[in-house]
């Protein structure tokens, strides 16, 4: 297995343009990387830097200890990670139609989704994914998977052929809300 070590970090990419290269295609692939951060092995140096101390009286043989993998909670971390995921999602360079994701693909962190327009192309890239997962030893959370279907929900919306909309369950209590019939509940609507 070949290990995913951390590199410099990136800017998290913004909700509405990772939306907007999915949109109007009529199949889609969901995926959600297991294990996250944890799958990107520290160098010797950075592992110096996640060190913490317990207690005394714990009774532990020692006190100190580090992290060998990337924590969660570290400031630099969002932007490593995503980093490594923009990296997995990249276009194939080759041209190998067998590698490549092709154009509409979106990555946040640990979220993945693959749009395309037909069945034969979807499986294509099907297999370029699970190429690319499995060479540096990633896994799939297989319950928030989704394969070949004509709509997904990514990032909280609901992406379709129709286009992006506003996951339903998300709205729905704004719907329903009560008419604030005092300044405190105005005052709750607003905040």
């Amino acid at each position: 297995m070949n290990e995913i070590t951390a590199i410099p970090a990136v800017p998290i990419p913004r909700v509405k343009e990772l939306l907007q290269k999915l949109g109007c295609q009529k199949l889609y692939h969901s995926f959600d990387l297991a294990n996250g951060y944890h799958n990107v092995v520290l160098e010797k140096s950075a592992q110096e830097k996640t060190a913490i101390i317990l207690p005394d009286d714990l009774g532990l043989p020692a006190r100190q200890f580090e992290f060998l993998r990337l924590p969660f909670g570290l400031a630099a971390a969002p932007g490593m990670f995503q980093r490594i995921v923009d990296r997995l999602m990249m276009p194939s360079v080759d041209g190998d139609p067998n590698a490549d994701l092709g154009p509409t693909t979106s990555s946040y962190l640990d979220d993945c989704c693959i749009a395309g327009d037909s069945f034969d192309i979807m499986l294509q890239r099907l297999v370029a994914f699970f190429n690319r997962i499995r060479a540096p030893g990633l896994l799939l959370k297989a319950k928030k998977c989704e394969l070949f279907q004509p709509s997904v929900i990514d990032l909280g919306h609901k992406v379709c052929a129709e286009g992006i909309k506003v996951e339903d369950n998300k709205i729905e209590k704004v719907r329903h809300w009560p008419l604030p019939i005092n300044v405190k509940e105005l005052r709750t609507w607003l905040g």
